[in-house]
């Protein structure tokens, strides 16, 4: 039996491309039961990343960010560290920063489990999956859940998490928030965000999702 030839869009989805003026910010985050979760963040930038530029952007993001990002996020976790990469294939540059203790969440209440998470998802000016991505917030205080909604409290939370995330500009020219593709090998501008309010499971996360 002949094999029909695969479609272009197939051959893009088995290939890897890089992504040259793209950045991944990656936030490591330890639950209260000491698993380690990920934020993936994509980002752009007017010229492919040094490593130089990696270390400065990361270092900025402890300055800076870990404060914002913390605001939805129950003293039950902790964000230990920052690494940032290029989006070459293979990564070429990289650099981690950490700060000089653990950062605990900003609200002191007791967390949901760590499967539960709350979607913050980043739009492009462009339709379609290749030009959307999403994160998934964990450690929600478990008092701001009712059934499987977050309150209003919890939404603004979120809100001011997202915002910091889009306005972080990583000590570089040219930074913004993006979506990476690597099946285009394109970076895609964010140009604004939805929180979901009803809450979703961390189980079965691709690697990556988020970016």
């Amino acid at each position: 039996m002949t094999k029909r030839p695969l479609t272009y869009d197939e051959e893009l989805a088995a290939v890897i491309l890089p992504v040259p003026k793209g950045v991944l910010l990656e936030l490591f985050i330890l639950t209260k039961d000491n698993q380690k979760v990920e934020y993936p963040l994509g980002y752009l930038t007017d010229t492919q990343v040094t490593g130089s530029d990696c270390l400065t952007a990361a270092v900025a993001a402890v300055a800076g960010l870990l404060s914002g990002v913390d605001d939805a996020m129950s003293d039950e976790y902790h964000i230990q560290a920052v690494k940032v990469s290029d989006t070459l294939v293979p990564r070429v540059f990289s650099a981690i920063a950490s700060p000089s203790s653990p950062v605990p969440g900003a609200v002191s209440a007791v967390s949901a489990p760590g499967v539960v998470s709350s979607n913050v998802s980043w739009h492009t000016a462009l339709a379609g999956k290749s030009h959307r991505g999403r994160t998934g917030l964990t450690g929600i205080p478990a008092n701001t859940i009712s059934g499987d909604i977050i309150n209003g409290t919890q939404l603004t939370a979120e809100t001011s998490v997202a915002s910091a995330i889009i306005n972080f500009d990583g000590g570089l020219t040219g930074w913004a928030k993006a979506i990476i593709s690597h099946k285009l090998g394109l970076p895609f501008p964010v140009v604004s965000f939805v929180i979901d309010t009803i809450i979703d499971s961390r189980r079965g996360r691709l690697v990556g999702r988020g970016d």
